[in-house]
């Protein structure tokens, strides 16, 4: 079992994925939202014995550290974010992140859950950069990504779906330059 910690920020914080009913359907939920379909590219409509095999499958490989995001008022779960090694074929085969917020969208929480994860990859990991991809019509994850540091570095087509992504990279100097402009530090506690 992974040690993930809790990470708080202002808004948000991250830490480990519930392991219960409850969360599995509310997980559900998110995956089955179109506009996360969109986002994932995945067309699949999820049960419930689904999500407890996906996350249990994140949870028993050591390269995936999936962090359950949540509303740091409600203490309610809202989403992840994720860093993993090797999942994409990249020339440099770095570290990977994700995000996928399935509640409170577009209120600045995934900005700054990234924030945390970055953070996180980039200190207690010492990466030299991280990595995603992106559908390019999926603009707002686009402007998200490019506001955090993230720059494109090439475009490819997904093979399950004929969609266009870029491909994006943060170095961690790129990192620590954006990260200074919002004076934002993290707290390993609640």
């Amino acid at each position: 079992m992974k040690n993930l910690p809790f990470i708080r920020g202002h808004k948000v914080y991250i830490g480990p994925m519930p392991n219960t009913i409850e969360f599995f359907e509310i997980y559900k939920s998110w995956l089955n939202l179109e506009r996360v379909k969109f986002g994932t590219g995945d067309v699949h409509d999820y049960s419930t014995a689904d999500v407890v095999k996906i996350l249990k499958k994140w949870e028993d490989d050591p390269q995936n550290m999936t962090f359950c995001v949540y509303d740091l008022k409600s203490g309610q779960p809202i989403g992840d974010v994720c860093i993993r090694y090797g999942y994409e074929e990249y020339d440099n085969d770095g570290p990977e992140a994700a995000i996928m917020i399935g509640k409170n969208y577009g209120q600045g929480s995934g900005f700054e859950a990234m924030l945390l994860l970055l953070r996180y990859g980039f200190q207690e990991f010492n990466y030299d950069q991280i990595n995603l991809h992106v559908y390019e019509n999926n603009t707002p994850a686009v402007r998200l990504f490019e506001k955090l540091g993230f720059r494109k570095t090439g475009s490819r087509v997904d093979k399950t779906n004929e969609r266009s992504e870029y491909i994006m990279t943060i170095t961690r100097g790129e990192f620590l330059a954006i990260s200074k402009e919002y004076n934002f530090s993290i707290k390993k506690h609640l």
